[in-house]
């Protein structure tokens, strides 16, 4: 499941000098563009095949984490102090915390839910696939929700 994202971020800093007599400020106004994939481990699947009675049981189905993050970081009133400039260790620090600030946003939208949701139909597509061929298939009732994580897989 793919979702597109944008938010602006502002980051400001003072520095005093000269025991708090000086100060000097630097600002930064930040739109973040990004592009998500949210997917499946299906490594952490579990199966477990009755063939004697021709049953698939799907006992655990993953729940979605990130798969890709692209983000494009574009700086506008970039404004540096006297004293107070932003160094190439701020910039890559803002673009880590407006990354940050994206996953935040990724994780309470709708994405995850679209993602349990689009593999569910893949478990109907696979279900009726095996009813064609003779089989049954059945699955746990908690398709995409992890009891032993509390929150979107955020790599």
């Amino acid at each position: 499941m793919e979702g597109e994202f944008s938010e602006i971020y502002s980051k400001s800093d003072v520095a005093s000098y000269f025991f708090d007599l000086f100060s000097s400020e630097k600002k930064a106004l930040v739109i973040v563009k990004a592009k998500a994939i949210l997917g499946f481990d299906l490594n952490k699947m579990i199966l477990e095949v009755d063939e004697s009675n021709k049953i698939l049981h799907i006992r655990h189905f993953p729940s979605p984490q990130l798969i890709s993050l692209e983000t494009d970081c574009q700086y506008y009133d970039l404004k540096h102090g006297s004293f107070n400039k932003f160094s190439p260790e701020d910039l890559t620090k803002m673009q880590i915390e407006a990354k940050d600030l994206i996953k935040n946003k990724i994780e309470h939208s709708q994405l995850p839910t679209l993602a349990i949701e689009q593999a569910k139909d893949a478990i109907s597509l696979v279900r009726y696939a095996a009813l064609a061929s003779g089989w049954n298939v059945q699955t746990a009732p908690n398709i995409g929700a992890d009891p032993n994580q509390s929150k979107l897989l955020l790599n």
